[in-house]
């Protein structure tokens, strides 16, 4: 992080990984002292897709928020074909599940756009 420009921390919306927060929080702080231009996001990732489940996805985005760790607004939800392209040494766009290629192309977008707030 000290040379980077962005740092994405991808999470879990489930508390055991949202208490890491505080720690990854820290080692960005500490980076920003060598890195003062550092942008740090965090990605949900392994989202449920039930809807019921909606309100943890935003409870975790604001627990992101709440440690100065703003979350994209694009998710990854928990989808079969990530474990599945990665055994076959495919990439998600290669397994060619639509879903998943949508969120992927919604990250890239999200860092697309942050790389311009830098230029």
């Amino acid at each position: 992080m000290v040379i980077a420009d962005i740092a994405l921390v991808p999470t879990r919306p489930k508390r055991r990984d949202l208490k890491t927060l505080d720690y990854v929080s820290d080692l960005v702080e500490k980076s920003r002292l060598v890195n003062p231009d550092l942008i740090a996001r965090v990605v949900v990732s392994q989202a449920p897709s039930l809807p019921s489940q909606v309100q943890r996805i935003l409870d975790s985005k604001a627990v992101a928020d709440q440690f100065g760790l703003p979350a994209l607004d694009p998710v990854i939800f928990s989808r079969n074909v990530y474990d599945d392209a990665e055994e076959a040494g495919l990439s998600v766009f290669e397994a060619s599940d639509e879903k998943a290629i949508v969120e992927i192309e919604a990250i890239r977008e999200a860092l697309v756009e942050l790389r311009r707030m830098i230029n």
